[in-house]
């Protein structure tokens, strides 16, 4: 990618959706530093203006009202646009659990499209497996318990497609890992729960008391349909921990389906015997029922 260094007008940046998150506190920061010394990184931008990195740094800008701005210019493409805007925020040491599964889930998406190919390095074998490829899966429960797959299935190799695909995420974690500075362990659990919790319930837990990696692993086994109803019970009961919440969610819908469920007549015969004893009946003095008759 081809890069230079020049003065954008301000008012001519287009900022693209989906960015993520404005810290007023860092913008308000940033502002005081630009004006006392200087803008000292320049922003990054496309070839047609387009924001790629300094989003903080745009608005700070803004905010006293500069016209224009230092800005690195790169001649790419859309994808290595977009790679480049993850990248810068990868090696942030501020952003939260769930704004780090959704850019490293959205990375592998990029990195994939813009390499078809197989990937150049080998996917480490499991052990035992010397192919290569996926470590046997384990399944998980909503519990979080696992078991193991069947021993005559477990310890199958991959087809050709899968250990192809295998080659290519591995390498794409290994180029994440080394432009992030974040392990290759690490670059695979974001990527799990940026996958597998729904895209709306990432951009809720942004910025909440919920957003914590111990709760995008419990919300990360559950359906996606089931996980903002899992987050809207634990909103009502002031819940911070999901694990909690969901099994309190659990007994509170067995609980529910108990007492909606008619009582099922008895079916005899049984081991009861009902008797209705004559007893004596005296009549009070206070009592008129059978005066007169």
């Amino acid at each position: 990618m081809l890069a230079q260094s020049v003065n954008v007008l301000i008012s001519q940046i287009v900022i693209p959706e989906g960015r993520r998150h404005v810290n007023g506190t860092r913008v308000e920061e940033l502002a005081r530093s630009i004006n006392d010394i200087g803008l000292l990184q320049p922003i990054v931008v496309t070839k047609a203006l387009t924001l790629i990195a300094g989003h903080h740094r745009l608005l700070a800008c803004k905010a006293l009202k500069l016209e224009s701005i230092r800005a690195v210019v790169l001649d790419c493409d859309e994808i290595d646009a977009k790679l480049a805007e993850i990248d810068e925020n990868l090696v942030r040491e501020d952003l939260s659990p769930s704004e780090r599964a959704k850019l490293t889930a959205e990375r592998k998406q990029l990195y994939l499209a813009k390499h078809p190919e197989t990937g150049t390095g080998k996917a480490p074998g499991a052990k035992g497996n010397p192919k290569g490829g996926k470590a046997p899966r384990q399944e998980v429960s909503e519990d979080g318990d696992e078991g193991s797959k069947p021993a005559n299935l477990a310890g199958l190799p991959p087809d050709d497609e899968e250990e192809e695909e295998d080659e290519r995420v591995a390498t794409f974690a290994e180029d994440t890992a080394e432009k992030s500075g974040k392990g290759r362990r690490t670059i695979e659990r974001d990527v799990h729960r940026g996958e597998k919790v729904a895209p709306e319930v990432l951009e809720f837990l942004a910025g909440t008391n919920w957003d914590t990696g111990e709760n995008l692993d419990v919300l990360a086994r559950l359906p996606p349909e089931r996980q903002m109803t899992l987050l809207d019970f634990a909103k009502e009961k002031g819940i911070k921990n999901l694990k909690q919440a969901l099994r309190d969610l659990k007994r509170n819908e067995t609980k529910v389906k108990i007492e909606s469920e008619p009582q099922p007549l008895p079916m005899g015969p049984f081991r009861v015997i009902a008797v209705d004893p004559p007893w004596k009946y005296f009549l009070r003095e206070d009592d008129d029922t059978l005066r007169g008759t």
